[in-house]
């Protein structure tokens, strides 16, 4: 019996651990131009740190000689990294980091410059987290939920919050587009008609769809969305 009651403890233990694995920090590196994704598999992200800039000579040098590499800036960071990070990404499941300067601003000009982000994955994903979905202007992107589940929509734009490398590649004009491009209100009432309290929907990006408010800017839909009960609703 003694025996038996160790090996139950012991099982349960371990089940325990593999539902919730160790929080380590993790870390990302982009080079200055670069992109990478960050994951949290069945967890959230949560950003610890992030500085986009150069503090070291040594780092995303692109083969470089060191007479060039000697001249950077390495007291360089942007002001506002954690907090750009953080709406990209905390509580998300996964994300995309830019490492560019339409994102983060160009704090030392010259220097080439890299993104370091710490973060750990938390918690459980569950259908009544946020999500985000995002589509580039004149395409079309689902959204949808598990069954016994509908949507409900808590955010929407259709227009630009963000440079060039968000929907951007192969364009010109780029430096002239309004990056604080804001139908919200709108946006979010047309996507609700589309999508709320249904269990699936299809969005279509277009200026017919949901208005210009920036002539000229190309423009990209971003949607963020919980699954709720269909009994209830979310809290």
């Amino acid at each position: 019996m003694r025996i038996y009651l160790v090996v139950l403890l012991l099982s349960s233990t371990f089940c325990y651990t593999q539902a919730w694995p160790t929080q380590e920090v993790r870390s990302a590196l982009v080079c200055e131009g670069g992109k990478q994704k960050i994951r949290c598999t069945h967890q959230k992200i949560q950003i610890i740190s992030a500085v986009y800039g150069r503090t070291d000579r040594s780092v995303c040098q692109w083969g470089l000689d060191w007479t060039v590499a000697w001249l950077w800036n390495v007291n360089c960071r942007a002001a506002n990294t954690l907090a750009i990070v953080k709406n990209e990404c905390e509580t998300l499941s996964e994300c995309e980091l830019h490492a560019s300067n339409a994102e983060y601003g160009d704090p030392c000009f010259g220097t080439k410059k890299y993104l370091t982000v710490k973060y750990r994955c938390i918690g459980r994903i569950t259908p009544d987290d946020t999500k985000r979905a995002r589509v580039c202007e004149n395409h079309k992107m689902s959204i949808e939920c598990p069954e016994r589940r509908n949507i409900d929509i808590v955010w929407a734009n259709f227009g630009r919050l963000k440079g060039a490398h968000i929907c951007g590649d192969g364009f010109f004009g780029v430096f002239s587009w309004n990056q604080a491009c804001q139908h919200q209100v709108a946006s979010k009432a047309i996507a609700r008609q589309y999508c709320q309290d249904k269990e699936h929907c299809l969005l279509d990006a277009t200026v017919a769809k949901f208005g210009d408010a920036c002539w000229g800017t190309k423009k990209y839909l971003e949607v963020r969305y919980r699954c709720c009960p269909k009994k209830g609703g979310c809290d």
